[in-house]
């Protein structure tokens, strides 16, 4: 099994990634939460800027893979192979061998969620990473494509963390393929434009992240920025004290993306996106 989901991993991730997104694409076309408007200094429509931004979203994700394909020996999901075959990791200890692998598979997944959570939180405190971050919370508006907007050198740096986490925990292949697979899903749900009734919303962010909860994390309000940081269980935030339920001006009137940037073109080109984090600017405080 953990040689056909090495073998059949770029398979399997393309082809969720790729149904999940058409599917929350076409949901906030038909039901969108809230009108996307542009504030442009240049004559350009909102459809072609939105275009636009589609197209840069993926750049920065196409040349992160890139990336990743030309610096990194093995895949995350080989390398958690590699360490189970030579027992590294506390998973692959001895001590481990008589829990079931369910249950094993089960404490992997909620593991990694807590540590995208904290890492989630760290790049927001720390500069340096937070030069990286902003490029994710320039888009001045926010839909299917921001959930995937991040600068590559952001994506290398947390798939290093993930190599880390692999190492010492010895975390299975397929639990990794899992996660994987499921961060990409619902960080192309939670930062979907789509429209999902109060009530019915309320009962799923109990115990994951809705498009709602997420979209008050993309505020210019200070405040609001630094609340809501998960991407998948909604539990972290409450648990560490970073849940805010709604943003303080409605979903309707909120400011999306950086003040430092919402009267600028640069987050609009792919090259200003690139450059972003080598360009001074205020550092993202409470």
């Amino acid at each position: 099994m953990e040689n056909w989901i090495i073998n059949y991993e770029s398979t399997i991730r393309l082809s969720f990634f790729f149904g999940i997104f058409i599917i929350m694409a076409l949901c906030e076309t038909l039901l969108p939460r809230r009108q996307n408007t542009f504030n442009s200094t240049t004559s350009n429509s909102s459809t072609s800027i939105r275009g636009m931004r589609w197209l840069n979203n993926f750049s920065l994700v196409f040349i992160a893979s890139i990336l990743t394909k030309i610096i990194l020996p093995m895949s995350l999901v080989s390398f958690a192979y590699y360490c189970q075959q030579s027992g590294w990791g506390l998973f692959n200890q001895s001590i481990f061998s008589h829990i079931s692998h369910l249950a094993i598979f089960v404490v992997s997944l909620v593991l990694f969620d807590f540590v995208i959570y904290w890492q989630h939180r760290i790049f927001h405190l720390i500069p340096f990473l937070w030069s990286f971050h902003k490029v994710h919370h320039s888009d001045q508006q926010i839909d299917v494509t921001t959930g995937i907007r991040f600068h590559p050198i952001e994506i290398l740096l947390s798939i290093a963390i993930k190599f880390i986490i692999v190492f010492i925990f010895g975390l299975s292949a397929s639990s990794i393929i899992a996660f994987e697979v499921i961060l990409n899903a619902l960080a192309l749900f939670n930062h979907s434009n789509v429209k999902i009734p109060i009530r019915l919303d309320a009962i799923i962010r109990k115990l994951i992240v809705t498009p709602d909860m997420h979209r008050v994390h993309h505020s210019t309000n200070r405040k609001e920025f630094n609340s809501n940081f998960g991407f998948n269980i909604s539990l972290w935030d409450r648990v560490f004290g970073s849940y805010q339920d709604q943003p303080s001006l409605g979903h309707d009137n909120i400011e999306i993306g950086l003040k430092d940037y919402n009267n600028s073109d640069q987050p609009r080109h792919l090259a200003g996106l690139l450059i972003m984090p080598f360009q001074s600017s205020k550092p993202f405080k409470k």
